[in-house]
Formats: C-alpha cells, structure tokens, sequence
C-alpha cells in the first residue's frame, strides 16, 4: 500500500468503527428479527432490564440515540406493549419509562441467544482479544470525553 493511502486509511477510524460495528450487529440481528425487534428497540429494552426505570433524556444517552428518534422509538414500543411511561414519583414533571411485564419477559427470552452470538464472537474472534478491545474502547471514550470536558467545558452524553 503507497505511503499516502495507509495515511487515510489511518485517518479514517470513524469509518473503521462503524464498519466493525456493522460486521458485529449482523451477527445479532438474526436474534432480534426472529422477535420483531430494531437495533434500537433492543438498545432500549437492555438499558430498561440493566436500569430500571429511566427518563427519555437519560435512556437517550445511554443507548447513544438522538432525543427526536428516541420520542418515536418508545411511541411503538408502548404501542406494542413493550414499554410504559408515567409520571415519576419523584417528580411530577418527569416522566420515566419501564418495562412492561411483556417487555421484561421478551428480554429474558432473548438473552440465551445473545449470549450465544457473544459465545459465537469469542470462538471466531478470541475472548482476550474481545475483552482487550472492549477494554481499549473504553479508555479511548474517557479520553476523548475528558478532552471535550477541558476543550468545550460540555460534558458529553
């Protein structure tokens, strides 16, 4: 490869990311297909188990979703029973969303077959080297949030 054209290649990690995301996601969509579910429905319904009760904001954030698209997201989930929506006892003015009973029980349904597209991940990638991207990942993120902290004074979603 010329000099020049491993330089952009070096310099599009954006698209690397979001090539590896793809070529990871293909391997789950099987499993959320076979329940009628988006990528973005299982984003929310992962975040709801593993959280409990979230405001929109918040659960926007946590599954890395545009507040616009998230609104219409969890208008068909509530629709489909998956999700519900009330006013917080805490404080009136906010809403969290919840599981349904429905919601949780499709994510207790679903987690052996994730489980086996990680298991799958593992054999066909190797377990260390998952954990130390997983790990690499991670850092990188703290990286650049703290540099958005001291560069913008914004923290990052």
């Amino acid at each position: 490869m010329p000099p020049n054209r491993k330089r952009v290649a070096r310099r599009n990690l954006p698209l690397l990311l979001l090539r590896a995301r793809e070529s990871m996601m293909r391997r789950f969509r099987g499993v959320l297909k076979e329940r009628g579910l988006t990528d973005q429905q299982w984003r929310i319904l992962r975040a709801l188990a593993e959280h409990g009760a979230m405001t929109a904001t918040a659960l926007a954030d946590e599954c890395c979703m545009p507040g616009p698209s998230i609104t219409g997201v969890l208008d068909r989930m509530e629709q489909g029973g998956l999700v519900s929506r009330s006013r917080s006892a805490a404080d009136q003015r906010r809403m969290d969303i919840v599981l349904t009973p429905q919601g949780a029980a499709l994510v207790e349904a679903a987690l052996p077959d994730i489980e086996r597209v990680y298991a799958e991940l593992e054999h066909t990638v190797g377990a260390a080297r998952l954990a130390a991207l997983a790990r690499e990942l991670e850092d990188l993120l703290v990286v650049l949030d703290d540099a958005q902290v001291e560069e913008t004074g914004e923290v990052p979603s």
